[in-house]
């Protein structure tokens, strides 16, 4: 924001107003002292909040302050917590077929992310991972066309994030050979 285009003299206040219930009803959520971009604020948890913000100008009567109704300027949704994931299946094929291996899982979120999973493998539980596959979309079921520079056995982990950043991961318990 701009403190200074609050009239001839710029800014003597800034503050921010939040809803969390669609503008039924407002709450001051932070007075900015410095009257200089960014304004930081808390949320008390997660959800949905709708913010205006509300500039006094120097020298000048105050803006009112936003009543039930009005609408938000901006809205912002608060996500902490991770996917729910699991890997439910790793298995490679037979015959024809042997140069694949068949990873399913499922991730689960509220505020899903587009094209949120990604596939890495390793040789051992801790790793260090190399990427199968990034950015896959989330269809529980990937298709990995295995390469002959593998070593003979590795652990699976499959990340997945949500729109908010979360990230779970889970990973096989035992190595595929």
């Amino acid at each position: 924001y701009e403190a200074d285009a609050a009239g001839k003299r710029g800014g003597s206040a800034v503050e921010l107003w939040g809803t969390s219930d669609d503008g039924r009803s407002w709450r001051r959520f932070a007075l900015d002292s410095d009257l200089r971009s960014p304004i930081h604020v808390e949320t008390p948890g997660e959800g949905d909040y709708g913010f205006k913000l509300l500039v006094t100008s120097v020298g000048g009567l105050p803006p009112a302050t936003p009543r039930p109704g009005d609408e938000p300027d901006a809205r912002v949704r608060i996500d902490l917590r991770r996917p729910a994931l699991a890997i439910t299946g790793v298995s490679q094929g037979a015959g024809y077929f042997a140069d694949r291996v068949s990873v399913h899982w499922t991730a689960d979120d509220e505020n899903p992310a587009d094209r949120a999973i990604d596939l890495a493998y390793a040789t051992r539980r801790e790793g260090p991972w190399t990427p199968i596959a990034t950015g896959v979309e989330n269809t529980g079921r990937y298709q990995w066309r295995l390469q002959r520079h593998l070593p003979r056995t590795v652990f699976v982990r499959v990340p997945a994030r949500d729109a908010g950043g979360n990230v779970a991961t889970a990973d096989t318990r035992s190595p595929l050979t």
